[in-house]
């Protein structure tokens, strides 16, 4: 900010927050000392250059940091986006092929397809698609038979 001198209003608004919180915030930072209210809605940073206090370098690297994090989040937003895509198109393919009666006889996993997924190699899921109270045995052990009823 030009002398060292921030308006919370632009502040509140170039941050996306509610100026409520600006001010939490600035009262925090004036309680320890390092900022100083010039008016209502504009405080002075005592560690500027105006003020002396000789912490340009600690301002300069948390800009920086700052920018890079809201560049890593913008990445990260983007990757986001993409999976979300990703993700309708899964859908929208897996709906295709449900809707189809000459896939959905053909529609099954098998205990070896779902052990040879890595993150299921030590537990087993069972996924099923199935009307409510639909009763399914599932054989855990030679000697043991569990009954699940579907909800």
């Amino acid at each position: 900010a030009p002398g060292g001198v921030l308006d919370l209003n632009k502040a509140a608004d170039m941050l996306l927050v509610q100026k409520r919180r600006i001010y939490d915030i600035t009262n925090v930072l004036e309680g320890i000392g390092l900022i100083e209210k010039k008016s209502k809605n504009h405080i002075h940073w005592k560690g500027s250059k105006s003020g002396g206090g000789g912490d340009d370098d600690e301002v300069d690297g948390l800009s920086k940091e700052l920018e890079e994090l809201r560049q890593h989040n913008e990445l990260l937003a983007q990757e986001e986006k993409l999976l979300d895509d990703h993700s309708r198109v899964m859908q929208a393919s897996l709906k295709t092929l449900g809707d189809d009666s000459k896939y959905v006889q053909q529609a099954y996993v098998s205990h070896d397809d779902v052990r040879n997924i890595r993150a299921f190699e030590v537990e087993t899921r069972m996924f099923i698609k199935a009307p409510p109270g639909l009763r399914v045995e599932v054989k855990v052990r030679n000697d043991y038979t569990d009954v699940f009823k579907l909800g």
